[in-house]
């Protein structure tokens, strides 16, 4: 398991390149003009011993802040995810499978926050590493290798080390935080959430304690609170919700991997969320409340 750390994520992406993939999945040319003129029409000067040069147009980066650029950088992230699949239909490398209907999952991301899952091979993550290559000159998004880490499931000792030492990035164990959850690990033990009530500690401590019971803050307005969701309830909502996601939801990976796991067909409805001994967490927490 490789986790990629991008590197300046928004002030290196090429708007040549960015425009190409919005071709490619099928923004048309009046489309392209548009964000062209949002993203590219700005002049920037530069202070040189306090005098400032000739005017220049920005041919790369996005602006932070601006609701346009988070959804300009999903799309260029598009690209590598295309790459990656391309990779793999090539037999470059593969990812894990899951159950017996073989679900293949070699890569998930959610923005700039990218993890690969590849079996233990050398040449795959050669390749892998080829291909960040290639995708850092064309589009201008460099990996971090030096906060970018591989973590070995399964086997440990010298192969590990060198798989970090082929991807030039620092060796990681279980658990690793992803998406700013621990990955890994037991839940059931206090070590796993040290980090996180750690953080939650350093927060609190800086607050005075409260005089009013939590109960009357949770009220709403009308009855005397201020309308403060309760995280009980919070927390049983969220997790009914996968219930609901799952009899709605008809081929997500999410769900694919789910029933290629615990053996359901994709068109079942009726799924055993206690699941027995062998089920995760968060299997029997949502099989509580059902």
């Amino acid at each position: 398991m490789v986790k990629l750390d991008f590197e300046k994520v928004y002030d290196s992406l090429d708007h040549t390149f960015l425009y190409n993939i919005l071709s490619e999945i099928g923004f048309r040319w009046k489309w392209r003009q548009w964000i062209s003129n949002c993203i590219s029409s700005p002049m920037l000067s530069v202070l040189v011993n306090g005098s400032p040069t000739r005017q220049f147009r920005m041919e790369r980066g996005l602006r932070q802040g601006d609701p346009l650029s988070l959804f300009l950088f999903n799309v260029a992230v598009e690209g590598l995810s295309a790459l990656f699949k391309k990779t793999e239909t090539m037999d470059l490398m593969k990812g894990v499978s899951f159950g017996t209907k073989a679900v293949h999952v070699s890569h998930l991301q959610l923005a700039d926050d990218t993890m690969l899952f590849l079996q233990s091979r050398e040449d795959y993550l050669l390749n892998v590493r080829r291909i960040l290559r290639c995708y850092e000159v064309a589009l201008g998004l460099r990996i971090n290798f030096h906060k970018s880490c591989v973590v070995q499931i399964g086997k440990g000792g010298e192969t590990e080390v060198n798989w970090a030492a082929i991807f030039k990035c620092v060796k990681g164990t279980l658990p690793i935080s992803y998406l700013g959850l621990p990955l890994g690990g037991h839940p059931c033990s206090k070590l796993f959430w040290n980090d996180l009530i750690q953080r939650i500690e350093n927060c609190c401590v800086r607050r005075k304690p409260h005089a009013i019971k939590w109960e009357t803050m949770c009220k709403s307005k009308d009855n005397g609170g201020l309308g403060i969701d309760s995280v009980l309830d919070k927390n049983k909502g969220m997790l009914a919700k996968w219930a609901w996601r799952f009899g709605k939801e008809e081929s997500s990976l999410w769900k694919r991997v789910m029933c290629a796991k615990y053996g359901v067909s994709l068109n079942s409805l009726k799924w055993k969320w206690n699941g027995g001994s062998t089920s995760s967490y968060f299997i029997k927490g949502v099989g509580v409340l059902l």
